[in-house]
């Protein structure tokens, strides 16, 4: 168990460092020797500075392992088709995932004849994409912070993973209310730094491996956040299969400290047959698990 120790932020010089969310004081909390974040005593907000919490960070964003992200492609895409009757006109919509990525999500939307749109900080390659672009979908690659997305269009934004490496959260959630019409709806899938395992595994939390996660919201975090950019929020859960190998991957960090520890074969491996005791272990423990999922309304 790592310490949970905290103490009012110092610096020489320099102003105290404030919530971006709610604009308390932050607070410095040890997660291990040489490896500190910043938490908001108020909404639990955790800002990451990698200079202060390197915590053996690889030097790639992706970590992760195709295999289990067509896993979660398929529970996420079975998810999102489960909140279109929620929608006025459920079978013509507008919608916007922000970090499509290699476009297989948003192309299943755009199979069912709905107008997609789509936001990357660059511009990805791969047939999947080729054919967004083929059959009309808006693309863009300047990121969300400096994308021109139109006003009071869309139906359904959804973001998995992606408000953790925002430069301006708020200023995102800002720009998306403007282009959602009303009755829309916002879908989040993002780290909880509520989470159990934050405390548990420290450094070693699997999240902090990625160098671009710059922030971990709370529920109560997120939820001040949309408020303050017009969204009403409607559910705020823990899932069970999200991330399924992080708490095995997290253990084996706290002997392999650099890198991708899913670039090893036998990692991947013991992931395979440790996740059954992982999942169990969130079955009993609900606190531990490492994500939320996120529903609000523009109402």
């Amino acid at each position: 168990m790592v310490s949970g120790g905290k103490k009012k932020v110092e610096f020489q010089g320099q102003r105290s460092k404030r919530c971006e969310v709610c604009d308390r004081t932050l607070v410095v909390q040890r997660l291990a020797r040489g490896c500190l974040v910043h938490r908001c005593p108020l909404c639990g907000h955790v800002v990451r500075d990698v200079r202060l919490c390197p915590a053996g960070a690889r030097d790639q964003v992706y970590g992760g392992s195709e295999k289990f992200d067509r896993f979660r492609l398929f529970f996420t895409r079975r998810k999102l088709l489960q909140l279109l009757p929620q929608l006025a006109k459920p079978e013509s919509l507008h919608v916007l995932e922000v970090g499509f990525g290699d476009g297989q999500l948003l192309r299943s939307f755009q199979r069912r004849n709905h107008q997609v749109y789509g936001v990357e900080v660059s511009q990805p390659q791969g047939l999947q994409v080729d054919q967004l672009r083929y059959l009309g979908a808006h693309l863009y690659y300047e990121g969300l912070e400096r994308a021109d997305l139109p006003k009071e269009r869309l139906d359904l934004i959804y973001m998995i993973h992606v408000v953790e490496h925002l430069e301006d959260p708020l200023r995102c959630f800002r720009k998306l209310f403007a282009a959602a019409r009303q009755g829309a709806l916002i879908y989040l899938v993002t780290p909880n730094g509520r989470s159990a395992g934050l405390r548990i595994f420290g450094e070693s939390w699997w999240h902090l491996e990625d160098p671009t996660h710059l922030r971990f919201f709370t529920p109560q975090s997120i939820c001040t956040c949309l408020q303050k950019a017009g969204f009403s929020p409607m559910r705020v859960s823990a899932p069970l299969l999200d991330s399924i190998t992080l708490e095995v991957n997290s253990l084996v960090r706290l002997f392999h400290r650099r890198g991708a520890v899913m670039d090893h074969v036998l990692v991947r491996t013991l992931d395979l047959l440790l996740v059954p005791t992982a999942l169990l272990s969130r079955l009993l423990w609900r606190d531990i698990r490492p994500s939320m999922e996120i529903l609000a309304r523009r109402e």
